[in-house]
């Protein structure tokens, strides 16, 4: 039979094992895992810092936001109060502008007591009253019109006008020519219609061409 270990060397070798085995143990922990426990903290610890400084930059956004927002809004008040003060002013004036320059823009033109394209017939005082009796056609080559008179003391009279490139055939009286160069001419009957061009004095419609 082999000889047996005593005992107390047993309990001995095994003591020297445990011491072994711990160190190496913690050896294994002091080089690797604690190591790694300490960068793992750090990386979190700078992850916190990050998140803590991206907060900060956004409430100093948000807040510069909200301020440029004010601004924006202050302005837009600003420019409308100043568009209702301009609009209040425009009214005043216009309600303060002098009666006589509205009552002057409505004043109406001065009527004719006949025109066409190419003259207008006026009735001085005293004239008379005249009468429309054609208002123009056209006839051999002339726009022809009639009228008719009836002076202020009661005596009456006609006219026939016509425009044409040159006096009508059987006018009496040559009443000008147009800007065009028509010749405006006519015959009359009875007390007439128009003013004798050669006598100012004569009373009856004045013809004036255009």
């Amino acid at each position: 039979m082999g000889k047996r270990i005593p005992l107390s060397t047993f309990i001995v070798i095994s003591v020297l094992f445990c011491i072994v085995a711990a160190g190496a143990t913690y050896g294994i922990y002091a080089q690797v895992i604690a190591p790694s426990q300490s960068s793992q903290a750090a990386e979190q610890a700078d992850g916190e810092a990050i998140t803590d400084d991206e907060d900060a930059a956004d409430a100093s956004t948000d807040s510069k936001d909200d301020e440029s927002a004010d601004d924006t809004t202050s302005d837009t008040e600003a420019a409308a109060d100043s568009d209702k003060d301009a609009a209040a002013a425009s009214n005043d004036a216009q309600e303060t502008e002098p009666a006589d320059t509205a009552e002057a823009a409505q004043e109406p033109e001065p009527t004719h007591a006949f025109s066409c394209e190419y003259f207008y017939i006026d009735m001085p005082e005293g004239a008379g009253t005249l009468e429309v009796i054609d208002a123009g056609h056209e006839e051999g080559g002339f726009m022809t019109y009639q009228f008719g008179r009836t002076s202020a003391n009661g005596s009456a009279g006609g006219a026939m006008v016509y425009v044409g490139n040159e006096p009508h055939t059987g006018s009496t009286t040559n009443l000008g020519t147009t800007s065009e160069g028509y010749i405006i001419s006519a015959s009359e009957a009875g007390a007439g219609v128009f003013q004798t061009p050669d006598n100012p004095y004569s009373s009856g419609a004045v013809l004036t061409p255009l």
